[in-house]
């Protein structure tokens, strides 16, 4: 993978200029056909029109200081969207954001993630935080997501099985759901990857921890989920990501746009 480097003043430019965006990917029921929730992903479009993906910029922010100028950005133009296509979606809609421990311990991220909360309707969605880590997180990490449970956040852990977003964050944390790696999906027909599925469905449903599976590209690997028992999945099969317009298209075609 290339790496990026930018100077302070082009990030926030960027911010400035609205040229970084959030993009949603459905998480699909795939037995009943429905929507379960969105994840917020980000793309920047720079200045040549090359499209960044999350994993080029959302470093640099870091690097400069600036995880809570971005988070807080992101959070606006979320709620914003959000708010434009409310009666578009369903109650109960599983709203996921991706931060990892520097976001998380940025000052004053719990109040930014309150704000955002209030700016919208709410008691209609469940507000999701996915923990995404290379690396471990430390005790004010965990002070700050268990702060955010009070609030009525849920914790998911992103990319489960793989770097640090393991087991041990079972005991450590009080999480409600975990997402199984896009890895494992691959692999499926794969004894050692099929066992390693299936137990870990097992686990959550023993834990009562909802689990989604990512990753999900061919009819095959959702039949077999559905089969024992991943029926939440986001992938390329059930929808790209997509940005405003396309999501307004997407559920309109899905009938939500009553």
């Amino acid at each position: 993978m290339s790496r990026f480097y930018f100077f302070q003043s082009e990030l926030r430019q960027a911010l400035s200029d609205n040229a970084i965006y959030p993009c949603y990917q459905p998480i699909i029921n795939a037995v009943t056909g429905e929507l379960y929730g969105l994840e917020v992903l980000t793309r920047w479009r720079g200045k040549s029109g090359y499209i960044y993906s999350p994993s080029n910029f959302i470093p640099e922010f870091e690097r400069a200081g600036l995880a809570l100028e971005f988070s807080r950005y992101l959070m606006a133009v979320v709620g914003r969207d959000i708010t434009r296509l409310d009666a578009m979606l369903p109650e109960g809609l599983h709203l996921a954001l991706n931060f990892n421990a520097a976001s998380i311990q940025a000052s004053g991220f719990v109040a930014e993630y309150l704000a955002f909360q209030a700016a919208i309707p709410a008691k209609k969605y469940a507000f999701v935080i996915e923990v995404t880590e290379t690396q471990s997180l430390n005790r004010i990490s965990r002070t700050v997501l268990q702060l955010l449970k009070f609030a009525n956040a849920k914790i998911f852990l992103d990319d489960f099985g793989t770097s640090f977003s393991n087991l041990d964050y079972l005991l450590m944390l009080d999480v409600d759901g975990i997402k199984l790696d896009r890895r494992f999906i691959q692999e499926y027909q794969v004894e050692r990857a099929d066992v390693i599925i299936q137990h870990t469905l097992t686990l959550a449903s023993a834990l009562n921890l909802d689990i989604i599976v990512e990753g999900i590209e061919e009819q095959a690997q959702c039949e077999y989920l559905c089969a024992n028992g991943g029926q939440l999945q986001q992938g390329f099969l059930h929808s790209a990501p997509l940005n405003y317009d396309e999501l307004e298209i997407y559920l309109n075609k899905m009938g939500l746009n009553k």
